[in-house]
């Protein structure tokens, strides 16, 4: 490598590669498209500054021993993930990844077995791919029409590292809204700043959902241990966090009273024949149902309509373990809608909860603070019962 243009050349080509690689793993996994990356296509950085890395080590140590080598790799690659885990954090108070549950982590930043994963690619680039870097590089810059195309791929790049940090500075001011201010009307505003376009980086990196729904219910649970004046919140989180509906005293009978007629419908109730995860699809809806009807009330939201929302966000009517529905958690919702629009006369509010509760696994943005609530607490609830399939055991953070 010869100069800084050199050195850029096999950064952005890294950069493209890496995305290539995770993107193809991650769909491979998912079975469907998986666009990885904070940049998203075609470009994931922390590919190209690894590969400098290794190529700095290699410089540095060239008669050296490759064990040697490589073990300078996975230290200084590991510390870059470290670093950049950290960076997101500082800046962003997002953390994209969480290997917390992998053996032997550091702050659940970075893991033993990325660790390896990148001692393994410092390998490749040096036994198979460095040579053909090398042609790589040098033609880019002797061929003129390659060099045109390298132009507008760095162009590329830079648009998308500012718009990508736009969009993660709109994930944070949503997050410090969803903490110390989801009962303010000004979240609307929040809500329009773009919030769609960030779909593919909450679909990209599923931690940060976890990390929306983890802040919510840290909101929650404070609120349900203030001294006076917090009745539904602890309600909502003794409801959600044992997984049934109660019928214990006034305010209940007021909820039930507000979904009366749905209840009282056929087709509503056969919903109580259809699993869904450790449970019927009914007694999921009527949980998340409740529950959404005491986080409403507290946050001076409209109760009703994220009762019956909440009631109907499932209507889907088939059992999706023993029939073929292909991409059911992208599409059960505006299934859900259809339904519901066809035994009942919803009002928009109710049938934007209905179609959102999914996002961003589905393409439709929420309209309405009601629709927010309701899919997080959906999400906390859906969480909690597929915990409770595999373990047989959760841990009620009410108490």
């Amino acid at each position: 490598m010869k100069g800084f243009l050199d050195w850029f050349v096999l950064f952005l080509v890294c950069s493209v590669l890496g995305w290539m690689l995770e993107s193809t793993y991650r769909s491979i996994l998912a079975k469907k498209p998986i666009d990885s990356g904070v940049l998203g296509g075609p470009f994931i950085p922390i590919y190209g500054f690894g590969a400098l890395l290794v190529e700095m080590v290699d410089t540095v140590f060239r008669y050296h021993h490759l064990g040697w080598k490589l073990a300078l790799c996975i230290i200084l690659c590991t510390t870059l993930e470290f670093l950049v885990s950290l960076f997101y954090e500082a800046a962003f108070h997002l953390r994209l990844w969480d290997y917390s549950k992998m053996v032997l982590n550091i702050h659940g930043r970075v893991c033993l077995l990325y660790s390896l994963f990148w001692g393994f690619l410092g390998f490749v680039y040096l036994e198979i791919l460095q040579s053909q870097l090398f042609w790589l590089v040098d033609i880019i810059q002797d061929v003129p029409i390659l060099g045109v195309i390298f132009i507008c791929f760095t162009v590329m790049f830079v648009i998308k590292v500012i718009s990508s940090f736009s969009r993660l500075g709109t994930l944070r001011a949503i997050k410090t809204t969803l903490l110390n201010q989801f009962d303010d009307p000004d979240i609307q505003h929040v809500l329009h700043m773009g919030f769609h376009d960030n779909r593919r980086i909450l679909v990209a990196f599923p931690n940060l959902i976890k990390s929306f729904v983890d802040v919510f219910l840290q909101e929650v649970n404070r609120r349900a241990h203030l001294p006076t004046g917090f009745f539904p919140f602890r309600k909502a989180g003794s409801i959600l966090f044992h997984g049934s509906p109660v019928y214990d005293d006034w305010e209940d009978w007021l909820f039930f009273l507000s979904i009366e007629d749905l209840l009282a419908n056929e087709i509503v109730q056969s919903m109580s024949n259809y699993r869904h995860h450790n449970g019927s699809a009914l007694e999921h809806a009527l949980v998340i149902s409740q529950a959404s009807w005491y986080l409403a009330e507290a946050f001076g939201l409209d109760k009703d309509a994220c009762a019956r929302g909440a009631l109907l966000h499932d209507f889907f009517l088939y059992d999706w373990r023993d029939e073929k529905h292909p991409h059911h958690a992208t599409t059960h919702a505006g299934i859900a809608l259809k339904n519901a629009h066809r035994y009942f006369n919803l009002d928009e509010m109710e049938k934007d909860i209905i179609l959102t509760h999914m996002w961003p696994l589905s393409d439709t943005f929420f309209k309405y603070r009601e629709s927010v609530l309701v899919s997080l607490v959906d999400k906390v609830g859906s969480t909690r019962d597929i915990f409770s399939m595999i373990s047989g055991v959760y841990e009620d953070i009410a108490k």
